[in-house]
């Protein structure tokens, strides 16, 4: 990141609805978190717990974590009850931060109080009246703590076998296992998946998937900084939007999976969908039908199968 940050320090990385932040302002801005969090007690080793939806501050403290040497656990934001009890105890984890509409979920969770440190991502604007909710520090608390220093190093230097990610698998007949993944993994994966689609600057990489799960955090957003390109944001699919999404960012790849790739096969022709800017797309499992589909969106389908402790 910093070093595309150097290069290329006006280029946008993330788009989120009427938001872009550059590569310069990724880089200051997860500096300046990351600082926020070493007052608040992250160090290197630390498990910082994430129940958060799609957004640039997901990005960021993702970035801002592993700056700290510290591991990342996106956890699901469907988990509930004992699941998610379990998913936090089994990581051990030492911070969580929570968007403030899963408060009360983690709240249950914990039996009524909190068990570890807790952050709070304020989304509503809404005050915050009494309660346990009104003693927690948010994130933009944190982010006021690191400001003085946004332009200092946190001063770690993490090596490529150095875990910065643990990741729940999906699809397990029992609860999910957490996957430790080192840096290498994910800077692979993207090293591997901008080889394959020929990803570049100029590229604008759209997902719809949760950061919580392998292929929107490194399918897509490590592999557009791979890449140095931009990674577009939406917090869940939706077919009424969809084509309207991929040109109101100008998205020249997207991932799909499952039955995503049968909505859209489904969805009436229209002028927005035939004079699309995407050029590629990778669609798990490959449909049978990938030949027509290309034709019909006029892009390219490549498919591909993964696991999270591998690439």
């Amino acid at each position: 990141l910093a070093a595309a940050a150097e290069a290329q320090p006006d280029n946008p990385f993330i788009l989120f609805r009427d938001e872009t932040y550059s590569y310069a302002d990724t880089e200051i801005l997860s500096t300046q978190f990351a600082h926020g969090l070493s007052k608040w007690g992250v160090t290197r080793g630390s498990r910082v717990a994430a129940i958060l939806d799609n957004s640039p501050q997901y990005v960021l403290t993702l970035f801002a974590v592993a700056k700290l040497g510290a591991l990342n656990v996106p956890i699901n934001t469907a988990a509930r009850g004992q699941l998610l009890a379990y998913f936090l105890a089994d990581c051990e984890s030492t911070h969580v931060i929570v968007q403030e509409d899963y408060l009360d979920v983690l709240l249950e969770c914990w039996e009524g109080h909190f068990k570890v440190p807790t952050l709070v991502l304020r989304t509503s604007g809404n005050a915050v009246n009494g309660g346990a909710h009104a003693a927690l520090p948010s994130w933009q608390d944190l982010m006021a703590d690191g400001h003085s220093r946004r332009e200092c190093s946190p001063g770690n230097s993490p090596k490529a076998w150095d875990p910065w990610l643990i990741l729940y698998t999906s699809g397990t007949t029992g609860p999910s296992k957490g996957s430790v993944c080192p840096n290498a993994q994910s800077l692979t994966i993207g090293r591997t998946q901008c080889m394959r689609m020929n990803i570049g600057p100029s590229d604008r990489m759209y997902t719809f998937l949760p950061l919580f799960h392998g292929n929107a955090l490194n399918y897509s957003t490590i592999t557009a900084l791979w890449g140095r390109a931009c990674i577009a944001l939406e917090t869940r699919f939706s077919a009424s939007r969809f084509w309207s999404d991929v040109h109101r960012y100008k998205a020249t790849q997207f991932n799909a999976m499952m039955i995503v790739t049968s909505v859209l096969e489904k969805l009436p022709v229209t002028p927005e969908e035939r004079d699309n800017p995407v050029r590629i797309a990778v669609m798990v499992p490959p449909p049978a039908n990938r030949r027509e589909l290309e034709t019909r969106w006029g892009l390219s389908i490549i498919s591909q199968y993964a696991m999270s402790e591998a690439h």
